[in-house]
């Protein structure tokens, strides 16, 4: 058999790439943040976009989502014109139709004028409600979590990994490892936004996680009510 010697002191002849990374892939929000860096240092040295003494808040990323946050309407025109004069410039598209403009005010403030802002040339429509990584928001700050279909989607997940397990129980540390790196994922999507001050939202995502546990290493719970004891 012959054999090759690699020399790593040479490239390659450049190639082009037709296929973008894979949706749902594990590394797809990872790669998708080392993209759009250099357009999150921008937007940072650009003194546009709200901020909280030095931590910048103008721009909030999570998975494939882009959130441009701006005190004033002529600064979120100016973070937008960047946004697409780096789109331009790296082969990003903007998804219009999935982009809306939201105004957060106080609840004694009325007014509720619409904001002319244009990306590609196309205003983009002024929304009252929103819904963003799951979560419920309106123009007055107030956050309803869609909790309930989140824990669907995990129940959904952990039976469709079970189901491709053959139905067998793995052992805990390989269940807990693919819940910890695919399962817990899939519940704690937007999270970041949800409202743990109600104790009932923390209740519900524990209860949910304790029951994907004890679907994968097939534990049934034990309910326990003074000495006795049953199983369910």
């Amino acid at each position: 058999m012959k054999s090759f010697k690699v020399n790593y002191n040479h490239c390659s002849s450049h190639f082009g790439i037709e296929n973008g990374v894979r949706q749902g892939s594990v590394l797809s929000p990872s790669l998708f943040n080392l993209y759009i860096d250099d357009l999150l240092i921008q937007l940072s040295f650009s003194g546009l976009g709200a901020r909280i003494a030095d931590l910048y808040l103008g721009c909030l990323t999570y998975a494939d989502d882009i959130t441009l946050v701006s005190p004033n309407v002529a600064g979120l025109q100016q973070m937008l014109d960047i946004c697409t004069t780096y789109g331009n410039e790296h082969h990003l598209i903007y998804s219009t139709k999935k982009s809306v403009v939201i105004t957060f005010k106080q609840r004694r403030w009325k007014h509720s004028s619409e904001l002319d802002v244009f990306p590609y040339g196309n205003r983009l429509p002024n929304k009252e409600l929103i819904t963003h990584l799951g979560v419920v928001m309106n123009g007055c700050c107030v956050v309803q979590t869609t909790l309930e279909a989140r824990k669907r989607n995990f129940y959904a997940a952990v039976n469709g990994v079970i189901s491709r397990l053959g139905g067998s129980c793995p052992k805990d540390s390989v269940w807990m490892t693919i819940m910890e790196s695919q399962l817990f994922p899939v519940l704690a999507y937007g999270s970041h936004l949800w409202n743990f001050e109600r104790s009932i939202v923390e209740t519900s995502v524990n209860k949910a996680y304790r029951k994907g546990i004890r679907r994968g290493l097939c534990i049934r719970q034990r309910l326990y009510s003074g000495k006795k004891s049953t199983i369910c």
